[in-house]
Order: structure tokens, then C-alpha cells, then sequence
């Protein structure tokens, strides 16, 4: 997608980009790193841009919870500069 991760980036990100906050939770953090941090994406981007970002198959993004603050975020929402998402491994059971 053209998307670059750049925790140095200056506070613009450049044209075009937005800047997302991403901490992954539990066993989340092993693709790509243990801490992507701040990832820049196009204007215009989605989560499900942002997890194929982050190297996660449509297959895997199905038992995945993200949220933005409290807010759970389905597949197709818009990502705005600034967001901060957390990223969390769906849990059922009874």
C-alpha cells in the first residue's frame, strides 16, 4: 500500500498521510514488531489498511478487536491523523 512506519517523522507526516498510534496487545505483538508505534498511512485509510499494514490476512483480522479509545472499531472505519488504536485478540468462551 505504500504505507511507511517512521517514529522520527516531523509533527506534519507529510502531505497526504495520516499519523496512527497503534499498541498491540498480548499476543498481538509478533507481526511486525513487539511495538509498531506510530504508523503512517495514506489519506483515506481504513483498519483494514491499517491490519494489512501490520501484516494481518483478512483471516486473522476476523478474531482481532480494535478499538480507539473506547470505541470498537469495525473492518472498513476511516482513520484519522492523530488516532491512537489499541489492537486486542477477540476471547470467547462460556
Amino acid at each position: 500500500m505504500g504505507a511507511e512506519t517512521r517514529p522520527d517523522a516531523g509533527p506534519d507526516g507529510g502531505a497526504g498521510l495520516v499519523r496512527v498510534t497503534v499498541e498491540l496487545v498480548g499476543p498481538l505483538r509478533r507481526k511486525p514488531s513487539p511495538n509498531p508505534g506510530e504508523v503512517l498511512l495514506p489519506a483515506g485509510s481504513t483498519l483494514d489498511d491499517l491490519m494489512s499494514r501490520l501484516g494481518y490476512t483478512p483471516e486473522e483480522s476476523r478474531h482481532l478487536i480494535f478499538l480507539r479509545g473506547e470505541e470498537r472499531l469495525p473492518p472498513g472505519a476511516a482513520l484519522a491523523d492523530g488516532d491512537r488504536i489499541e489492537g486486542v485478540l477477540h476471547v470467547g468462551g462460556g
